[in-house]
């Protein structure tokens, strides 16, 4: 009953994508429902409640990571950061290139900060500013941005998911690293490829002359403004966690915003909390508006629910009948494929990257034992658990840039390289058998 359930679930998540209605709908019948069957298994009501709060509290650090780049995104605009990039950037915008250059941009960028969001902040909104003043098809774009800022949340040494990929697996993120780049540099190759195709489909870009001359008279552009985002670029080089570097970037973007732009502080506290508002013409008003705390509310609800939803599955019986069930899957399947499997009813299910790959993590590190197979366990983590989130229209590892960037889902069958990692990433991964335990060390459902 609980596996009918789970697809009932996800089958509910997909349905309301495509009717539009808002995912925290679902996900809370989905937090009710789970509460409901843990009750019947026996769980007391109470405990189930308790379980649910802790699920919520363990998301605290991402719910309080998603408020900062809420506040830096309308920092960002209004300091003039974004404006002077995207000044500079009408300069150099070059149409049969642009695909392709956003893709292999953001990769390089993510690979030396670490970070995804980091990296969609800092180049993303720039470019898709640019794009949406000259008539790029946005889905396209959106697309190989976000595909270039999960190379480098794969790959970075920096990056948060790689060190927690290198945590549950028991490995080491510095040897991770070297086999992820080894696996991905082909991938790369043919996502570039790619997006080169892609481009000559593109319809022509004719981008409106005045922008340039609207920004300058609306921002002072200088090259103080890029102070925010070299903050960003530089801070994980020295070692400071992704909330300070942001913290940090958000209140020297108030200061400029304040001195430079000359807005009062309280209007700029206000835009931190609602959003960036700009008065002058309206194709300014439409591009750089947006950002803000509030703009944050969504995906923090997301991942709340979707934390107490997984914390309760795993509380219960669904965890060790999991386990059961992989031991099957593996004769049949491989480790790979069944890996994959794993990893995409955890993204489906988890809603937020960082608990797919504990969730995946969870319900299969007991059949990886030897170092060989730890090893190969954290690469194949790396091609999906960590990817596959990025292509599941419900998951915060894709809304938030989607929010970010001011696109929809119809950038999806864009987003070529967590796509094609997961499908090509198998051939680098030696071989493994894991072992399953003897039935009777199976912990038993309460």
């Amino acid at each position: 009953m609980i596996y009918s359930a789970a697809i009932l679930f996800t089958a509910i998540l997909f349905i309301s994508i495509r009717l539009e209605i808002w995912i925290a709908c679902p996900l809370l019948a989905g937090l009710a429902f789970s509460a409901a069957l843990a009750c019947k298994q026996g769980t007391p009501c109470n405990t189930v409640a308790r379980h649910a709060f802790e699920g919520a509290r363990n998301s605290f650090a991402v719910a309080e990571t998603l408020l900062y780049v809420g506040a830096l995104t309308a920092a960002w605009r209004e300091s003039g950061t974004i404006a002077y990039l995207v000044y500079h950037g009408l300069l150099f915008l070059s149409p049969p290139l642009l695909l392709p250059g956003s893709f292999i941009l953001s990769a390089i960028i993510s690979m030396l900060i670490g970070t995804s969001v980091g990296t969609i902040s800092v180049l993303g909104i720039p470019i898709m500013i640019i794009a949406s003043s000259s008539g790029t098809d946005m889905p396209m774009l959106a697309g190989a941005i976000i595909a270039g800022a999960y190379v480098g949340d794969r790959g970075s040494p920096l990056s948060s998911s790689a060190q927690l990929v290198a945590s549950v697996t028991d490995t080491l993120v510095e040897n991770n690293m070297r086999r992820n780049m080894r696996d991905a540099l082909p991938v790369i190759v043919i996502c570039s490829l790619a997006y080169g195709l892609l481009s000559w489909f593109m319809p022509p870009i004719s981008p409106h002359t005045d922008l340039a001359e609207q920004l300058g008279g609306a921002f002072a552009l200088t090259p103080a403004t890029l102070v925010p985002a070299l903050v960003v670029i530089f801070g994980p080089t020295f070692k400071i966690r992704a909330r300070y570097i942001f913290l940090c970037s958000t209140l020297t973007a108030i200061v400029l915003a304040t001195t430079l732009q000359g807005i009062p502080p309280v209007k700029a506290l206000h835009g931190i909390l609602w959003g960036y508002e700009i008065h002058g013409t309206d194709s300014l008003a439409r591009l750089f508006a947006g950002g803000g705390i509030c703009s944050m509310a969504a995906p923090i609800i997301i991942v709340l629910l979707s934390a107490s939803t997984i914390e309760i599955l795993i509380r219960s019986a669904f965890l060790t009948r999991a386990e059961r069930g992989i031991a099957l899957l593996f004769p049949h399947l491989g480790a790979y494929l069944t890996n994959a499997v794993v990893s995409l009813a955890a993204s489906a299910i988890a809603c937020n990257q960082t608990l797919a790959i504990l969730f995946t993590a969870k319900i299969q590190q007991k059949f990886y034992r030897t170092p060989r197979e730890k090893t190969a366990f954290a690469q194949m983590i790396s091609n999906t658990a960590v990817l596959l989130p990025v292509l599941i229209p419900w998951n915060v590892a894709l809304t938030l840039p989607l929010s970010i960037l001011g696109a929809t889902t119809a950038s999806i069958p864009f987003i070529f390289f967590p796509l094609l990692m997961p499908l090509l990433g198998w051939r680098c991964i030696p071989p493994v058998t894991p072992a399953p335990d003897n039935p009777a060390d199976h912990r038993q459902a309460p």
